[in-house]
């Protein structure tokens, strides 16, 4: 595990210093301070395949500035934790959970109102998806969750109810219904 002062030497330099010349990039802060290097070899390798997927699934459930800040704490707590995190069966899954309980801890502290609409659909922003946007928010909020998970991030039945806390019928009861909510929609726009 990197030691604390590692992860504040990091974090010191991008937030006291992100306008000057002293502003180092990760990878040169890797390669000046050596307690900055991965606890262990495979952390890039699971960064390239993990990060793509974490992120595309927070900020659909949380919106584009809040998803990609909950990537970046889950991100880093995998980092922090590496030698557990590489041992899990479903350390995506495990990392979301991370990043959602991140992104509510801000949210205290953040308290802003939105329009009603919920941030899966920030995702949808070209006028073709206007019609989709519309269906998602016709769900309940946990079957718009599991089939944007599902259908849009293509992750597993498994891996959605390992990342939101609930049984895998449970996604796939979800799935099952917003599905056929969705079918229902289309098919009243298309008769009207």
């Amino acid at each position: 595990m990197p030691s604390a002062s590692a992860t504040d030497t990091v974090r010191r330099r991008v937030i006291q210093e992100p306008a000057s010349e002293a502003y180092y990039s990760v990878s040169e802060v890797k390669a000046t301070d050596p307690a900055c290097s991965p606890p262990q070899e495979g952390f890039r390798e699971f960064f390239a395949w993990a990060e793509p997927p974490l992120r595309k699934a927070l900020i659909a459930s949380f919106g584009r500035e809040r998803g990609l800040d909950a990537t970046s704490e889950a991100m880093l707590y995998g980092w922090e934790n590496w030698p557990r995190i590489s041992q899990m069966a479903s350390p995506i899954g495990y990392l979301f959970r991370v990043g959602r309980s991140r992104t509510r801890q801000l949210e205290r502290f953040d308290r802003e109102t939105t329009s009603g609409s919920w941030p899966v659909l920030a995702a949808y922003d070209q006028p073709a998806d206007a019609d989709l946007k519309g269906a998602l928010e016709s769900l309940t909020r946990r079957q718009a969750q599991c089939v944007v998970l599902v259908i849009a991030c293509q992750w597993t039945y498994a891996d959605v109810a390992a990342a939101l806390g609930v049984s895998r019928s449970s996604v796939q009861r979800h799935v099952d219904r917003g599905l056929a909510r969705l079918r229902t929609l289309v098919k009243g726009e298309v008769s009207e």
